[in-house]
């Protein structure tokens, strides 16, 4: 069952939808943009399940009673369409036929784990080509079709053009909810057949009196490490995830110490042992490119410092970001962030993990000082 729950720092945007809905203006294409794991899946299920829903609440949620609402508890609503990649279908519980548009091409074995085909990451022109002719029939209940795409971003690009003339002639009362954490990656052209609607992260004390509910351990500068997403921390709890972090930004701190062959085996071994997590497309797995990302997520902070600006992901190694600040200019860490820009890219392809580590590590411009320094 796909997660609905409007979250504290999302009532505003509710408020929002309910305001639409009364004074009929609710767009019929919405693309719901902002930082990953922050509810935007959720509050697009939400209002998808309030359009639906045959007794609609005054204060526009749906009523869970009707059959509408048991259908779409159920996950098998005949006038919503869930499109997204086959890895994340099977991720939600689902393992629709082939052709149905979630999961097309892939066997059944395949998506319980019996079978040697990769999920597919990308959702696929037959996917849109199946929401097409979807959008061609008449609804079953009460006229109102939906429906939701999520990653949009992961659309290929034969998918991304099939859509643009699905949502030029959607049909009456059809209504597109495309979810994304990256806009930038989606065709202009769609991006100008849609509303855009920003989702902003919650303040830093709205994501912390949330997740006091959960009894989790260093809240507060895990949150920070991950850009102030509260529920993708929950995601990796409790995950092999947060002591590669830790021996990383360990070793980064401690740079006279840093032993870039030695560490770059270390991380490499992690990402072996989250092997099957990392096949799965677990949101808590570790591979090269989310290393990278921890690197630049450093390197911000010791530009941020530089700059004056406070310390946005890692507060509580300050003393230590603070010291990189001054021993080394500014111009090495900002060509380092440029060289680490590059290197993402280079790490969705195949190479030999710990030698690009070592690379990656040996470039980093506190290490050059200290060992200069030896």
């Amino acid at each position: 069952m796909i997660n609905k729950e409007i979250y504290s720092w999302n009532q505003g945007y509710w408020a929002q939808y309910c305001a639409h809905l009364e004074s009929r203006t609710l767009p019929h294409a919405l693309l719901l943009t902002g930082a990953p794991g922050i509810g935007k899946k959720a509050l697009a299920a939400a209002m998808a399940e309030s359009l639906l829903c045959e007794n609609r609440s005054p204060d526009g949620s749906a009523c869970g009673l009707c059959a509408s609402c048991h259908w779409f508890k159920a996950g098998s609503h005949p006038d919503l369409r869930l499109i997204r990649p086959a890895l994340i279908a099977a991720q939600e519980g689902h393992a629709e036929e082939p052709g149905e548009g979630d999961t097309a091409g892939v066997s059944g074995a395949a998506e319980a784990g019996g079978g040697d085909k990769k999920l597919s990451k990308e959702i696929s022109i037959a996917q849109i080509r199946a929401l097409g002719d979807f959008c061609a029939m008449t609804a079953v209940r009460n006229g109102v079709r939906i429906a939701m795409i999520y990653p949009a971003e992961s659309m290929n690009n034969s998918a991304a053009n099939a859509l643009l003339k699905v949502l030029e002639e959607p049909g009456e009362q059809f209504h597109f909810f495309l979810i994304t954490d990256a806009p930038h990656r989606l065709l202009p052209t769609i991006r100008s057949r849609c509303r855009t609607w920003p989702i902003k992260a919650p303040d830093r004390h709205a994501a912390l009196e949330w997740l006091s509910q959960h009894n989790l351990d260093r809240a507060e500068h895990k949150l920070a490490a991950l850009g102030g997403s509260p529920l993708r921390l929950l995601e990796l709890e409790p995950t092999a995830y947060w002591d590669t972090l830790d021996l990383l930004l360990t070793a980064l701190s401690e740079p006279a110490r840093l032993d870039a062959p030695a560490l770059a085996k270390q991380l490499e071994n992690a990402i072996k042992l989250n092997e099957k997590e990392r096949q799965s497309g677990a949101a808590h797995s570790l591979d090269l490119p989310l290393i990278l990302g921890w690197l630049q997520r450093w390197t911000l902070d010791v530009l941020y410092c530089q700059s004056g600006v406070p310390i946005r992901y890692h507060p509580q190694r300050q003393t230590a970001i603070e010291r990189a600040t001054v021993t080394v200019h500014s111009t090495a860490w900002l060509n380092y962030w440029h060289w680490l820009n590059r290197a993402v890219r280079e790490a969705h392809h195949p190479v030999n993990m710990a030698l690009f580590l070592e690379d990656c590590l040996l470039r980093y411009p506190a290490l050059n000082l200290a060992h200069k320094g030896r």
